[in-house]
């Protein structure tokens, strides 16, 4: 089923052109792709990468949100090399060294500084996140 899932997301990200009706749509959906790519490179490094989150299918953030909300979706991931856990989301908080808050669209975070900020109601440190990526989605060529 949670392949079902990620592959309708990919569908729907691939007729973006002729489906979003406002540029947040079509950034929050391809959010979900960037996601869902993630998800699927971590699935065929460690087989035991899980889905959780909302038990109606797939909700993600659509704007910056809380880590320590429980109604989103979240993959787990286990490194085959160090054995850690980490987890991969989408539009999380995160404070920088000067308690600045910035919102990374999608972040993996060890699952041990996701717990613990679940716990402390708290917003992660710029410094536990491992990976972030900044989506944008751009329905015409941008000339840099």
């Amino acid at each position: 089923m949670k392949k079902i899932l990620i592959s309708e997301i990919i569908k729907i990200c691939k007729k973006l052109d002729s489906l979003y009706k406002s540029k947040s749509f079509a950034n929050d959906l391809y959010e979900a792709y960037i996601w869902a790519f993630a998800y699927d490179i971590c699935k065929k490094i460690d087989k035991s990468t899980t889905i959780y989150g909302n038990s109606s299918g797939l909700v993600f953030r659509c704007a910056p949100g809380y880590i320590y909300s429980n109604k989103y979706s979240y993959f787990e991931y286990k490194s085959p090399k160090s054995g850690n856990l980490y987890c991969g989301e989408i539009g999380v908080r995160f404070q920088d060294v000067n308690s600045i808050l910035h919102e990374y669209d999608f972040s993996i975070i060890s699952k041990n500084d996701r717990d613990s900020c679940i716990a402390a109601k708290a917003d992660p440190s710029s410094r536990s996140c491992k990976i972030h990526v900044e989506a944008k989605f751009f329905s015409n060529a941008i000339s840099l």
